[in-house]
């Protein structure tokens, strides 16, 4: 068996708690992608990507960033150097509202590919390096906006093979069972935004023909405000948004 994973971040045109807020103040400093080699707080790109998918899946099927309908748990298990933005696996549109704390950098995929081995049919490193090259290759139509200021992705894959599993927090899932894995893909690495309300917004599509969605369609909105302590982490599961996108 093969198992691929995409994800979008958060979907724009849902109903969302939050989604009545005053757009972005207004007279906010322009923000620039940070470059390829880029390490603030001493990780970059690569060592981002494989930190970014350990976080969405150290909690179990329906309590995991992707399946925040609204943003209310968007500050779970968040590292201390970074702040990681998820979204969902292609099921739908989402808006989220999250809190960010002040002069935290911004780390997410715009159209990310992770292909892993399952049991029963082991894949090695090169393997999964391929197959999620091939995904990461296919000719990407995007338009990402943050306050209306057009920003352009980087293209970034880890050094290695990884465990994407390593930090989960669930019974029954035996360690490695799912290694190794590999990501590659577009990804958005922003330093920290100034204080106030920001809106981030990511329509990208790989499908060939426009009238075909592929589960590796993504849009997204959130809503952003920068300076205020986020809430305390939630154990409460978020409500059912589907199952993750794996082909199996």
């Amino acid at each position: 068996m093969i198992a691929t994973v995409a994800f979008a971040l958060g979907l724009s045109g849902a109903a969302a708690a939050g989604a009545n807020l005053p757009p972005a103040d207004a007279g906010v400093a322009m923000v620039e992608v940070l470059p390829a080699g880029a390490k603030p707080g001493g990780r970059g790109y690569p060592e981002l990507a494989e930190a970014w998918w350990r976080w969405a899946f150290r909690k179990p099927d329906g309590m995991r960033p992707s399946q925040d309908p609204n943003g209310a748990h968007c500050h779970d298990g968040q590292p201390g150097d970074v702040w990681f933005l998820a979204g969902t696996s292609g099921t739908g549109p989402v808006e989220r509202t999250c809190r960010v704390p002040e002069g935290r950098p911004l780390f997410l995929p715009v159209i990310a590919a992770l292909e892993y081995s399952v049991p029963g049919r082991r894949r090695d490193c090169a393997a999964l390096r391929t197959a999620a090259e091939a995904v990461a290759d296919r000719m990407v139509v995007h338009r990402v906006e943050l306050d209306g200021q057009p920003l352009e992705p980087v293209r970034s894959a880890p050094r290695d093979c990884f465990d994407a599993f390593a930090d989960a927090q669930y019974d029954g899932l035996r360690p490695g069972i799912y290694a190794p894995a590999f990501t590659d893909g577009m990804w958005l690495l922003l330093p920290p935004l100034t204080p106030g309300r920001h809106r981030l917004v990511v329509d990208a599509r790989q499908a060939t023909d426009v009238a075909v969605r592929s589960r590796f369609d993504q849009q997204f909105t959130y809503l952003l405000e920068v300076g205020e302590a986020p809430p305390q982490e939630s154990s409460e599961p978020s409500p059912d948004q589907g199952p993750d996108v794996f082909t199996l």
